[in-house]
């Protein structure tokens, strides 16, 4: 995990689809694996919202919100097409 900055980290083994952002700027993704994404401010209320795009319950799906190197929230789901939304302030 980068050292300094926001960042929001999204792990799942599969498929996963969903926003995120800062202060109202969303963007959609598209991904697999365990993705880090940057936020274009370090300042502000950050969202995010991820689901599963497939009918696993095995693997978890996990959301965290980073600022500075260290995990702010974090929440995941386990359930079949499962979704995650987290907010915190950085």
């Amino acid at each position: 995990m980068p050292g300094t900055g926001a960042y929001v980290r999204v792990s799942y083994i599969g498929s996963f689809a969903g926003t995120y952002g800062i202060n109202g700027e969303m963007v959609k993704v598209k991904d697999s694996g365990d993705r880090v994404y940057s936020l274009n401010a370090t300042t502000g209320s950050v969202s995010a919202t991820f689901h599963k795009e497939d009918g696993s319950t095995r693997h978890d799906i996990t959301v965290e919100i980073y600022k500075d190197g260290k995990a702010l929230k974090f929440a995941k789901n386990s359930s079949a097409y499962g979704e995650v939304s987290i907010n915190s302030p950085v």
